[in-house]
Order: structure tokens, then C-alpha cells, then sequence
């Protein structure tokens, strides 16, 4: 064994004693994602069969744990060491492919710097994916690697094929590595590798795609989440947002931490930029000849790709977080120090240093950078281990258990964490479903019982634009303030939550009159207008409070002219204090039909208020536009 690889295993070795540390009492199920992989692991290996919600991550992952799941039982500390594995593997493989792609200099940089970096601290002894997709992403490279040279061969496609589609099946950023592999073999003219990779790649990934076994997240589940936020804040806002977010994430994760960026206030974005500059400068020097000419490098190309891909994926994709950057740190160091090594040998510094002592030494360039940033991981690794883990909410989840009876089930904004805690079946509220609906779909769940805690989501950061999940959060949170249906039997205030148990009363007439709104519904599609006012107002003599009921009533009035019905219709909801946003909207039309602008705009403004409060951004956009037209038409009369 060489001095080299001697060096290598060492780090590795320090990086996972190291992590070891962070294996800590209690870290389990803050977060809804590592309960959420517990439970669906569980469920496979067949430990556990009341939760099943497989639909809201990818399947992968939770795959990988299913033995351990079968291994463990009940106990939770093997989880954490499936990512502790992955994490060191990832180290290995990272040493693997940049002794070949770099200098020692440069690969002993991207190795001690990936190794000791904070988050790799973190996300090693938490039961996510992080580590298991760095793993394969890396995996795939490798394989991408040994084959630069070999012919073709089915065995190698076949190979390639397998690590991109386990890294498909573990996060949806795997797709991105699958195109990135198949456009450098097609550019540097493999189309046989390419054609057999595609080949092999389809049919491993098709039961993905179509959600053929209909237990995890399709394609169209995760497109749905890419535009939510895009319709609502338009392309541009959500590019330009994205962008300063993730270009100031990737500088305070890779090199600054958290604790100097938080300090640095105005000089967060133009020291991200420079570091953006030097990882730009990097993929060039790579990707040149001699300083001059552009030349063809399979795999630094493929590198660049990859990065540049990803890093254009996540400035648009809703959800934020720093963990994101971890599959591409290895990748952002070593275009990082390529372009240190090239400033320092050929560029000023280069000049300065062969006036001043005759040479120029690129490797004590890396080498003074690298110490510095991991003096800063160093003081950053410090504060994660001496900060204890705060208690998960002992007293609400003692609270749960002693108080439950057979049959209950919960509904929570957190389910899969909330049944990890509990051992109670929990259904998770649906995104962006009318306070109605709703409540309906959770008596038809079965729901007795509703728990809201209010801890955010790992993978939602709340932005100058929604997202799915942070906008269901929203409205869940305020349809369990309807007090006829949600009845509070346990609030803690030191620990943020609030227990509620269903009004089984209401239920009973709520349901009844539901259905029969429903039946009318389905009439309005038929055309049979009559009909649908009788069934609608014989719903809402069962259940005067079924706005959805009163909303579609409305509609119907306003449409067929009948504005005086639709006034009274109005008034009487608003006495009641039963006016939803949608009621508020409906209101500002009539008015506006009538010629009344002030009142129309007051509507529209009430509306965009409620709307806000419960994030339907769609109903938001259109209260605005037309608050908007009603004051630009007041303000015309006014001129006139």
C-alpha cells in the first residue's frame, strides 16, 4: 500500500470517528423525512402495516433500509448507521476518481475538505438520503471512468445503467447525472455505449416514471411540484429568488459556514459570486488545452455538465435547504483548486511568486486555502457537537399515547413523524384541498383525532414564493381554528402544540350534506341547472356551513343573472360568518357587474387577505388583478 492511499484511509478513517459523535440520543423524527424513510422501510420489511403513505418521497432510499428495518425491530440506532456507510464509501469513491482527474495536491483537497465539511457531519448519522445519493452519484462517475478507455461492452452499459437508475430511484436529481452520462457519450461520438446505456437505463426506471406498482411518487408528482411555485410568482421571480439563494448556499456550505455567513451581511452575494467566478474559471482551465484552444474531456466535461445542471435545477425547484449541495461539494471543490492551481502557476500570483522566489508553487496555494477553510469547518463542527438536541415534544406524544383509545387515527401537517413517536396511525392532510374538502377527506380516512405541532419541514424554506407543502401547512393550520368541526382538547404552549378531537356530531350532518352537494355537482355537468339549486340548497339546510355548497349556489345566481339572489345569498353568509375567499371573490364580481367598484374592490381586497391566509396563490393572483383593475377604473372616473 503507497504513502498515498495510507494518507486517503487515514482521513476516512478520522472523518468517521469523527461522525461517530454525532450519534446522539433523541435526533430521530425532528424532521419529517428520516420518520418518513423509517416507516416506509419498516412497512416493506413488513415490521410495521398501519402506515402506509409511500406517495410523498422517493422509494429508493427507504428500499435500502428495508433489511435493516427486518434486522432491527425496534430499534432505531442501525438506521443511523446506514448513512454513516454510505457517507464513508462516498469518501473512498471520491478518493478513486480524483487521484486519477487531479493532482495529489487538488485530491487530497476535495478529500479532506468533503470529508470534514459540516453538513457531511450532519447528514452521516441522519437517517436521508443525502448520503446514499452522493454514494451512487459517485458510483456511476466511477463506472463513467473505467469505461473512458474500454471498448464496448454490454456488461459496462448494463452497469452504467444500474447506478443511474438507483440514483434515480433514491432523488429525482438522478435523472439529471442519466442525461448528463448519455450527452457526453453522444458528443464524444459512443453512440453504441449510449444507445445500449438509454436502452437498459428505460427499462430499470419505467415502474418509476408510470408508478406502476402505485406505492411511490411518479414523474408527474414531482413536475407538479416544479411549477406550482412557477405559476404562481411567474419563471423569471423564481430563477432570479433561486438564484441568489443557492449561489449564497453553495459559498456557505463549501467554504464560509454558517457561522461566518450569517455575519457577513452585505457581503454574503458578491463573496458568493467570486467564489462562482473561481468554480467558472475552474471548468474552463479544465476543459482548455494548453491555455488556448477548447479540446474534449470526456469526463471533466461530464463533471461540468453535472454541476452546471444541477445547480440550474435547484434555483428552480421549490424546495431549499443547504443539504442540497452536498452531491456536488466534491465537484465545486475540484474545479475550485484547478483554478487555484492554474491562477498560481500561469497568472498574476504565478508572475509575483517567480519574481519574489524564483517559483511558483500552486500546491502551497491549494494547501494555505485548504487549511483556512478547514480551520472554519473545524469551529463550525465544534458548536454541532456541543449543541445538545432538544427534547421532540415529550409531553404532547406522552400525552397521545395515554389518552388514545383503539380505533383513533390522527391527522397531523408532520404524519409520518407523529406515527414514529406514537405507534398511531396518522394521515397526512392533503396540499391544497378546500377547508370542505378537506374535512371531508378525513372523515372518510377514518380521522378521529388532529395534532398540529408546527415544526417545519427539513426540505421547505419559506421564500419570497410558495411551495406545496408549505402552502398545505398553511391551510391546515387555520381550517383546525373551525371550531364547529374541530373541537381543542390539549394545547402545550411551552412545546408549540395543539390536540383536537373531531365533532363527531357535525361530522354526521356535515357528510350527508356533502354527498348530496356533490350529486349536484355532478348535474351542473349535465346541464340540469335546476336541479343542481335544489340539491344545493337542501345541502346547505343540512349544513348551513358548507361553503363550498353556498360558493357553487352563488355561482350559479351570477351567472344566470340573478343578481338579487345572489346579494341575499351573500348577506346571509356573511351574517353567519361563513364567508370562505372563494364567497369574498364572488362578491367582488357581483358588485363589479353592478358598476359598484368601491364595494367590489373592498371584496377583492378581504379576499386576497383570506387567500393569503390559507396560500391558494391562484385565488390570490386573481383578487389582485382585479382589486387592481377596480382602483385603476376608480381612478380614471376621478381624472375624468
Amino acid at each position: 500500500m503507497n504513502r498515498k492511499k495510507t494518507a486517503a484511509l487515514i482521513i476516512i478513517a478520522i472523518a468517521g470517528a469523527l461522525y461517530s459523535l454525532n450519534i446522539r440520543e433523541g435526533q430521530i423524527g425532528h424532521v419529517n423525512d428520516d420518520a418518513y424513510y423509517i416507516n416506509a422501510a419498516r412497512w416493506f420489511a413488513g415490521v410495521q402495516s398501519e402506515q402506509k403513505q409511500l406517495s410523498s418521497r422517493s422509494l429508493g432510499f427507504s428500499l435500502l433500509l428495508a433489511p435493516v428495518a427486518r434486522a432491527s425491530g425496534e430499534y432505531l440506532l442501525p438506521f443511523r448507521l446506514v448513512p454513516l456507510l454510505f457517507a464513508l464509501a462516498s469518501l473512498w469513491m471520491v478518493w478513486l476518481i480524483f487521484r486519477k482527474m487531479a493532482s495529489p495536491a487538488v485530491c487530497f483537497s476535495v478529500l479532506l475538505l468533503v470529508a470534514f465539511n459540516h453538513l457531511n457531519l450532519i447528514f452521516s448519522t441522519m437517517v436521508m438520503s443525502e448520503e446514499a445519493y452522493l454514494f451512487f452519484s459517485l458510483l456511476a462517475l466511477w463506472v463513467f471512468i473505467r469505461r473512458e478507455n474500454k471498448r464496448f461492452s454490454y456488461v459496462w452499459s448494463l452497469l452504467q445503467a444500474l447506478t443511474l437508475a438507483a440514483l434515480s430511484y433514491i432523488r429525482p436529481e438522478g435523472f439529471l447525472l442519466a442525461f448528463s452520462v448519455f450527452a457526453v457519450l453522444l458528443i464524444w461520438r459512443r453512440y453504441r455505449d449510449a444507445l445500449y446505456s438509454v436502452f437498459f437505463f428505460i427499462l430499470l426506471i419505467l415502474p418509476l416514471v408510470t408508478n406502476s406498482f402505485g406505492i411511490g411518487s411518479s414523474l408527474n408528482k414531482y413536475v407538479n411540484e416544479l411549477l406550482f411555485p412557477v405559476f404562481y410568482a411567474g419563471l423569471w421571480t423564481v430563477i432570479k429568488t433561486g438564484f441568489i439563494y443557492f449561489l449564497t448556499e453553495i459559498s456557505a456550505v463549501a467554504f464560509f459556514t454558517d457561522v461566518i455567513s450569517s455575519r457577513m451581511g452585505f457581503f454574503e452575494l458578491p463573496a458568493a459570486l467570486i467564489v462562482a467566478v473561481v468554480i467558472v474559471s475552474g471548468i474552463l482551465s479544465r476543459l482548455t488545452k494548453k491555455g488556448s484552444k477548447m479540446s474534449f474531456r470526456p469526463v471533466a466535461a461530464l463533471f461540468a455538465l453535472y454541476l452546471v445542471l444541477y445547480t440550474a435545477f435547484h434555483m428552480i425547484w421549490p424546495a431549499k435547504g443547504a443539504r442540497f449541495v452536498i452531491p456536488i461539494l466534491s465537484f465545486i471543490y475540484y474545479f475550485f483548486f484547478s483554478a487555484i492551481e492554474r491562477w498560481y502557476a500561469v497568472g498574476i500570483f504565478g508572475r509575483f511568486r517567480k519574481k519574489a522566489f524564483g517559483v511558483a508553487s500552486s500546491s502551497a496555494a491549494g494547501a494555505t486555502v485548504t487549511a483556512l477553510i478547514l480551520m472554519m469547518f473545524a469551529y463550525q463542527n465544534y458548536l454541532i457537537l456541543i449543541t445538545p438536541v432538544p427534547p421532540l415534544f415529550p409531553e404532547t406524544f406522552a400525552y397521545v399515547k395515554d389518552s388514545s383509545k383503539q380505533g383513533d387515527v390522527f391527522v397531523s401537517e408532520s404524519a409520518e413523524r407523529f406515527f414514529l413517536k406514537t405507534g398511531i396511525k396518522t394521515a397526512s392532510p392533503p396540499a391544497y384541498l378546500t377547508a370542505d374538502d378537506f374535512y371531508h377527506f378525513i372523515l372518510s380516512a377514518g380521522v378521529t383525532r388532529a395534532a398540529f405541532c408546527g415544526l417545519p419541514r427539513l426540505s421547505t424554506k419559506y421564500r419570497e414564493f410558495p411551495t406545496m407543502s408549505s402552502a398545505g401547512i398553511k391551510r391546515y393550520a387555520v381550517y383546525l381554528q373551525n371550531a364547529q368541526r374541530f373541537e381543542k382538547e390539549y394545547e402545550n404552549k411551552d412545546e408549540g402544540t395543539v390536540i383536537y378531537r373531531l365533532n363527531q356530531t357535525y361530522a354526521a350532518n356535515f357528510q350527508k350534506a356533502y354527498e348530496m352537494m356533490i350529486g349536484a355537482l355532478n348535474d351542473i355537468k349535465e346541464g340540469k341547472k335546476v336541479e343542481v339549486e335544489k340539491k344545493l340548497i337542501k345541502a346547505l339546510d343540512l349544513c348551513p356551513s358548507l361553503t363550498k355548497a353556498s360558493d357553487n349556489l352563488l355561482r350559479i345566481y351570477i351567472d344566470l343573472g340573478r343578481g338579487d339572489e345572489a346579494a341575499a345569498l351573500i348577506n346571509k353568509i356573511e351574517q353567519a360568518r361563513r364567508a370562505s375567499h372563494i364567497t369574498l371573490f364572488l362578491a367582488g364580481e357581483l358588485c363589479e357587474k353592478a358598476g359598484k367598484k368601491d364595494r367590489a374592490a373592498g371584496y377583492y381586497r378581504r379576499c386576497a387577505n383570506e387567500a393569503l391566509k390559507i396560500g391558494d396563490h391562484s385565488i390570490l393572483k386573481a383578487a389582485q388583478e382585479r382589486l387592481t383593475m377596480c382602483l385603476s377604473g376608480q381612478a380614471s372616473v376621478i381624472d375624468n
